[in-house]
């Protein structure tokens, strides 16, 4: 049978007996014979049959099962056509079998590749292999088709390139593409012409084809456009010219043109010449224009300007020259004379005027005359006339320097000065304070300062020196004799004045003598001493006799030592030694180790009485130790006593800690519960040391050695969140590792927490600002002034005054509008700020004055943060909204220049819109400023214009070399005289020399002053 035919059911056989006619039949059952897989076996049925003489025979029926069939496979993966980049994953196919389906084992052989007719076309064959347990097997194939369709794909794209006719084309680009297919596609490439309007004008065409393994391809172009957009440019044209009107005839020149393209050489020029009248008679412009075009049509025009007429100004003769003179001898004034080289000319005086003003009677007055020729050509000159004040003003009162005592010191004296231009001088006082230890100097100093800024100083110097002793205020004690029983009176304090210190610091000292004289006194020496700050002392002793008593040295006392106690089976620090029964006063005791007394003597003791203690604290001792205690009366009569201070012993048993607690709730503020619950332990008993705390009926926190040190205010745990219902807390406090005690307490959670609308009220200045935080748990916050929508937001900061509110919502968006109110008032609660000015004066180089003038501040205070300024005494400039941030180098004005007479400014500094300071400074003028320069030594030369194939270009050049080390600035200008800038104007020596470059060729030879 086969594997998956049904076994048939056994059926009994019959059987027939040579004597018995109802044989027997048993059935003995059935048994299954394995081979080697598991579709093959046999099932061998047997029967047992016997007669009634018990002869037996057995017989057997045998079912032979076989596995014939191969497997089958259920989802081998189709046939396709793919391109060569998307071959697909192997997937395993499965099988099933008829009769040893749990055994299948289905194996991949592999793949066979077919080529085709290219290397991206071509078959692959992919094979599996079933087999079952009784060696049945098939197959199954896939069978790919590859194919290659796509084209190559370039890696770049190519531009479009513009040339011009005389440049060289660019090389061939490196052009790559990729293939899905081909790692090595090939690229050809073909070059085209095309012509355009001219010769010069064509284009360039590049064919690239990428085509891979299997002849897909494809192309690319790029287009070279070659032009010819550039004119031609004339080689030799003639510069501009300016020809005297005796000087008018100026040849025409034969020009020459070049093109940047072939032909290089341009035959078409063209020319034309125009005339244009001038403003005076004889005065015209020739203008001469060429014109150039290449073979393309490019082309360029150029004019050539000749000016013929009178460009020369008139002379002067007889001009007088430039003077210096004191502020009584200006001259009068001297008219020159004027010529002209082409017709006549006319003088006009300008009048004089006033220049480099330096003070009312120092000035440079400047007289011009201006020549003016026919064709309107003219020129200015002037006569410098220097005015000077160099003499300072004269004192001519006498004042001595003085030495005084400070309370004698003298007013300041009126001091006069005289000076030769100015009838109303200037007068400074100022007064400096000069300290050498106690002992200081006044110096005075007047400055005198003409309208000219000239100076003369007087200083008096004043001495003041201090040789009185300071004196006492109070009535001085007496001196005194008492008895040996009598008190001591307790030394007053006393005080001092000095005639130029003022309060001065009286120092007290106390010693005792002792005499002999039949009995023994002692006498108390009580000495002051009052020293002012330039030494001076006054001095003063007090004497108290102390009469001696009769000595008695009978002494009567009784010590007590007590032994530590015992507090929960620990020694406390409480053991005592203390003096008991000791009858008198003015006692000392001391007391030492040991049964011989070598403890302090009787000076360096302490007064006792009964019941004085001389040793406490003492905590638990091993053994007993013995003290020796001595009793003075006086310091020759004592008495000495030793005494035990015994051990104790304390038990080991746990005395347990005690405490109150407390829980206190959450908090409720303006609606918003906090997170501010405590619990809290209170009369804590000595014995606790550590503490521990859990939530629940029973303790499960830390042990003794993790336990927290009990906190100072008792406070064990803060900062709690509201709990949603009841807590309960235990709280374990220590006194040791095992001993301890436990309670319980609840904390209740907060329910009741409404808002309770507290308004607050603000000062606020004009300079603060205040920020306002809206409470916890809200959202969409808008700000409120006044009633009027001025925010958003958590925060807002108020910078004026008024009525600020909020609302918002809640988490859950319910609105919430609070009831509280900020109320800000305006009040004037600045500080004036502290500061200090100075004024430093133009410095001097090499002679001139520079403008580097300022005045500044220092030492400005954390409050100050705008300034205004002002020329004058009084300020009457910007206030605090429209002044100026203080700069960071404190500098208010700089690049000042030298003023004629000194200057008075007046600074504001602000700490507010209202709070503020005002000082004043002076800016005096630089009056010593002479010019002792050395006079710079260097070599000039002019470059002449270069020649260029027959053109002369504008490339003249003027330049100084060899320059002294004392050079800063250079200047030049036209002529043999030099009108050039000053030395204020001019320029910075040039890095390479070449004071003025890129000139063109004159037309005759021109001197250049430098």
């Amino acid at each position: 049978m086969n594997c998956t035919d049904i076994i048939p059911a056994s059926q009994e056989p019959k059987a027939v007996d040579n004597c018995d006619n109802n044989v027997t039949i048993v059935y003995l059952g059935e048994s299954k014979i394995n081979t080697n897989c598991i579709g093959n076996y046999t099932i061998v049925r047997k029967w047992q049959i016997s007669d009634n003489c018990n002869n037996e025979t057995i017989v057997s029926q045998n079912i032979i099962v076989k596995d014939a069939s191969a497997p089958v496979f259920t989802n081998v993966p189709s046939n396709v056509t793919v391109e060569c980049d998307a071959i697909p994953d192997v997937i395993n196919p499965t099988a099933n079998d008829n009769c040893s389906q749990n055994n299948l084992n289905v194996i991949y052989s592999g793949v066979v590749k077919t080529n085709g007719k290219c290397a991206g076309n071509y078959t692959l064959t992919r094979t599996w292999i079933a087999s079952d347990n009784c060696g049945n097997s098939s197959t199954a194939t896939q069978v790919i088709s590859v194919v290659d369709t796509k084209i190559p794909v370039f890696t770049s794209l190519l531009s479009d390139i513009s040339v011009n006719c005389d440049e060289q084309l660019p090389p061939l680009p490196i052009v790559r593409a990729t293939d899905n297919c081909d790692n090595n596609v090939e690229i050809s490439v073909s070059v085209t012409y095309q012509n355009g309007a001219c010769n010069n004008n064509y284009q360039v065409i590049r064919t690239f084809t990428a085509t891979d393994d299997c002849g897909n391809a494809t192309t690319q172009i790029q287009k070279i456009y070659v032009g010819d957009n550039t004119p031609p440019q004339f080689v030799n044209f003639p510069a501009d010219i300016n020809a005297e009107c005796t000087q008018i005839n100026v040849a025409i020149p034969t020009l020459v043109a070049t093109d940047n393209c072939s032909p290089f050489s341009v035959s078409n020029i063209t020319f034309k010449q125009d005339s244009i009248p001038g403003n005076c008679n004889g005065a015209y412009t020739l203008i001469r224009t060429w014109k150039a075009t290449d073979v393309c049509g490019n082309s360029v025009s150029k004019s050539q300007n000749i000016k013929i007429g009178d460009s020369t100004p008139p002379s002067f003769a007889n001009f007088p020259s430039d003077v210096t003179v004191d502020c009584k001898g200006v001259p009068t004034v001297q008219n020159p004379s004027v010529t002209d080289n082409c017709g006549n000319a006319t003088i006009k005086y300008n009048g004089d005027i006033k220049t480099d003003i330096v003070c009312l009677d120092g000035y440079t007055l400047e007289r011009s005359w201006t020549a003016t020729d026919e064709c309107g050509n003219s020129l200015t000159k002037t006569q410098k006339i220097v005015v000077k004040d160099n003499q300072s003003p004269i004192l001519t009162t006498q004042i001595a320097d003085i030495t005084v005592s400070c309370e004698n010191i003298p007013n300041s004296s009126n001091v006069t000065f005289t000076d030769n231009c100015d009838d109303d001088i200037l007068l400074v006082f100022k007064q400096d304070t000069i300290k050498q230890n106690c002992l200081y100097s006044l110096k005075r100093t007047w400055l005198a300062i003409d309208n000219c800024g000239n100076r003369t100083n007087k200083v008096q110097n004043i001495n003041v020196i201090d040789n009185t002793k300071p004196v006492f205020n109070e009535i001085l004690p007496i001196d005194i004799t008492i008895s040996c029983n009598d008190n001591i009176p307790t030394a007053p304090i006393l005080t001092a004045s000095d005639n130029c210190s003022g309060v001065t610091k009286v120092s007290y000292t106390e010693s005792m003598d002792t005499i002999k004289n039949g009995v023994i006194n002692k006498i108390i020496n009580r000495n002051w001493v009052a020293k002012d700050s330039c030494g001076n002392e006054a001095a003063y002793l007090q004497k108290i006799t102390i009469l001696e008593c009769a000595v008695n040295c009978d002494l009567s006392f009784n010590i007590i030592a007590s032994p530590s106690t015992c507090t929960n089976n620990q020694a406390n620090y409480d053991g005592k030694i203390c003096i008991n029964q000791l009858s008198g006063t003015n006692f000392k005791a001391g007391i030492s180790l040991g049964t011989t007394y070598d403890g302090p003597q009787y000076d360096f003791l302490n007064y006792v009485n009964s019941n004085t203690c001389l040793l406490n604290n003492v905590g638990a001792i091993t053994g007993n130790i013995q003290f020796t205690i001595r009793i003075y009366k006086s310091k020759d009569c004592f008495r000495d006593t030793t005494v035990k201070l015994y051990s104790i012993s304390c038990g080991d048993g746990c005395k347990k800690t005690d405490f109150d607690i407390t829980a206190n709730s959450a908090s409720c503020v303006n609606g918003v519960i906090l997170s501010d619950g405590k619990i809290c332990l209170s009369n804590i008993s000595a014995n606790s040391v550590k503490v521990g705390y859990s939530e629940g009926n029973i303790y499960n926190g830390p042990d003794f050695a993790n336990a927290a040190t009990i906190p100072t205010n008792g406070c064990i745990a803060t900062n709690l969140a509201n709990p949603t219902n009841k807590l309960t807390y235990t709280i374990r406090v220590y006194s040791d590792v095992n001993c301890y005690t436990d309670k319980s307490i609840e904390l209740e959670p907060t329910t009741n927490c409404n808002p309770e609308c507290v308004d607050k009220s603000f000062n606020i200045c004009g300079n603060e600002s205040y920020t306002l935080t809206a409470q916890d748990g809200l959202f969409n916050i808008q700000w409120f002034k006044d009633g009027v929508l001025v925010g958003n937001g958590k925060t807002y900061i108020v910078t004026i005054p008024g009525t600020y509110t909020y609302n918002g919502v809640d988490i859950n968006g319910c609105p919430y509008n609070t009831c509280c109110k900020s109320i800000f008032t305006s009040i004037n609660c600045c500080v004036d700020p502290t500061f200090n000015v100075s004024a430093t004066s133009v410095s001097c180089l090499n002679g001139v004055l520079q403008n580097d003038g300022k005045i500044c501040i220092s030492n400005i205070s954390s409050n100050a943060t705008k300034y205004g300024i002002v020329e004058g005494i009084s300020y009457n400039g910007v206030d605090f909204a429209n002044a100026t941030l203080i700069p960071t180098n404190g500098c208010l004005l700089t690049n000042l220049t030298n003023p004629t007479t000194f200057k008075l400014y007046t600074i504001r500094v602000f700490s507010g819109s209202t709070c503020y300071r005002d000082e004043v400074v002076m800016f005096y003028p630089n009056t010593n400023c002479n010019s002792n320069c050395t006079a710079p030594t260097y070599s000039a030369n002019a470059t002449t214009v270069s020649c260029v194939n027959g053109v002369l270009l504008v490339d003249g050049k003027i330049c100084i070399s060899n320059v002294g080390a004392n050079a800063t600035k250079a200047g030049y200008s036209e002529g043999t005289v030099y009108s050039g800038p000053s030395y204020a104007a001019a320029n910075n020596l040039p890095i390479g020399g070449c004071l003025v470059t890129n000139l063109p060729n004159p037309s005759v030879a021109k001197t250049i002053c430098s």
